[in-house]
């Protein structure tokens, strides 16, 4: 996915298109799947119970750990300013997808694409606001 979708970015033109692709897509995995939604809604209610299944950390997060490494080769390339990217992916992760997961009531209620997209957009404005290298 991250190559499918970050990976035509060249230029700073292309972050907001290629961060918009990534966000739309994965959103749309998280709230339409009926097993994930299932499955979170379990570690919700008994996360308390068992905590050492809960993933805690960007180690136990793939997705979170490629996509740092792709916010790092932005940086490097001078498209980014990212002084952090395991909390910079950790963000972008959140923007795309919280409001999605809160909207649909982690994947209970069912999303249309023109939602989905109008949140996945405001994430990534937010995101890029907070991490794009100003213009020289």
């Amino acid at each position: 996915m991250l190559d499918r979708t970050l990976g035509p970015v060249a230029k700073a033109e292309d972050l907001e298109a290629g961060f918009t692709a990534f966000g739309r897509e994965f959103a749309s995995e998280i709230a339409r799947s009926a097993e994930r939604a299932a499955v979170m809604r379990l570690m919700i209610a008994e996360g308390s119970h068992f905590p050492a299944l809960l993933p805690t950390s960007s180690a136990d997060r793939p997705t979170q750990r490629g996509l740092a490494a792709r916010l790092a080769a932005l940086d490097e390339r001078g498209l980014l300013d990212v002084p952090d990217p395991d909390e910079a992916a950790e963000f972008l992760g959140l923007l795309v997808t919280g409001r999605v997961n809160n909207r649909s009531w982690y994947g209970a209620v069912h999303l249309d694409d023109a939602e989905i997209d109008r949140l996945v957009a405001g994430g990534v404005r937010i995101f890029l606001r907070a991490y794009a290298r100003p213009a020289e």
